[in-house]
């Protein structure tokens, strides 16, 4: 039996620091069989790996499912705390906030961050547009430019004086990426400078923001996930999205060794339905080894009283669909998914 999950985008409305215009959108995934595993002498062209056409820098941390990376200066980091993955709304997509400290209590929020919060532009705005239409901004949209690209900005102030040396309280920074649109702030606390960092991190941090790789091309859409192993160690991966009517289409893309680097992304992925399965680099192709699926298991969250039910999920891609939080992180005894492919 085929179940059919249907993915409910409820939109959610954030506050200064969100403001994003409504948007609809809808999306449906499928449990089913996996695809047939049999080679074929045809195979499709790798997707490229976004890591690998711009490579990292020194210091840099990138988010390939988000396309983007952003250079840290120390002690400054990812929060896995405070960042998110909305998959299933219609408006906001991902969050990402980056800190100089951790979140050790709760209710305890680091005042001195940068948040990238990432929105689905579905209304097709340009970014000095979105940043007119979005909640929050207090002052006026300034044209700007961010890797090359068309950008807008606009403050938000809370009207404390901070003796010139710090910017509104927000300074919020509009680029676009094909149907995803970035908000990029940089926030500054009142009113003490934290000893272990310097005045100009925030808008540093901000200001190194770049894109790993293009956008998909137009009339194709983007997969996009974490990586997971079971296991302290996260080996080398490469993840395949295969086409439930021919398993000799398919796309892929390599993620490397890493203890942080823990998200891939397919680009220019064609209108269909694929199963995701990630298997190590030790797995030949035609062999299914030790691999990872995006499953039933996965989708109910895979905690108590979730069943162990490792069918894959059976993803439908639509043309200029971004989906997030599409991770192939369960890994079921070896052989229980198709065959790499070859």
């Amino acid at each position: 039996m085929v179940v059919v999950l249907v993915v409910a985008l409820v939109a959610l409305r954030g506050g200064p620091e969100a403001g994003a215009p409504v948007a609809s959108a809808s999306a449906s995934l499928s449990a089913g069989p996996a695809a047939n595993a049999s080679p074929t002498a045809t195979t499709s062209p790798a997707a490229s790996a976004s890591a690998t056409e711009r490579p990292l820098g020194p210091g840099e941390w990138a988010d390939a499912s988000l396309n983007y990376a952003v250079t840290l200066p120390k002690p400054w980091r990812y929060s896995f705390g405070q960042s998110n993955v909305f998959a299933n709304d219609q408006v906001t997509a991902a969050v990402d906030v980056f800190t100089w400290r951790d979140v050790t209590d709760k209710g305890v929020d680091p005042d001195w961050k940068v948040k990238i919060l990432v929105s689905r532009n579905r209304q097709g705005l340009n970014p000095e547009q979105w940043a007119n239409a979005a909640e929050g901004g207090t002052g006026p949209v300034t044209s700007a430019t961010v890797d090359g690209r068309p950008a807008a900005s606009r403050d938000n102030t809370d009207g404390i004086n901070r003796q010139g040396a710090s910017p509104p309280l927000f300074r919020h920074l509009y680029i676009r990426d094909g149907p995803l649109m970035y908000n990029i702030s940089g926030r500054q606390g009142c009113c003490v400078l934290p000893p272990t960092i310097q005045a100009g991190d925030v808008a540093s941090i901000v200001q190194s923001f770049r894109f790993l790789g293009a956008a998909s091309k137009s009339g194709t859409a983007t997969i996009a996930g974490a990586v997971r192993y079971p296991s302290e160690f996260l080996p080398a991966q490469i993840v395949y999205a295969i086409d439930v009517k021919d398993s000799a289409h398919f796309y892929r893309v390599a993620t490397p060794q890493s203890a942080s680097q823990v998200w891939y992304r397919l680009s220019d992925v064609a209108p269909g339905t694929y199963v995701v399965v990630a298997y190590t680099t030790q797995t030949a192709p035609g062999t299914s080894g030790f691999s990872g699926g995006f499953t039933r298991y996965v989708v109910c969250g895979m905690t108590p009283p979730c069943p162990q039910d490792h069918t894959l999920v059976q993803v439908g891609v639509s043309s200029s669909d971004y989906l997030l939080g599409i991770d192939p992180a369960d890994w079921p005894p070896a052989g229980t998914y198709p065959p790499r492919p070859q």
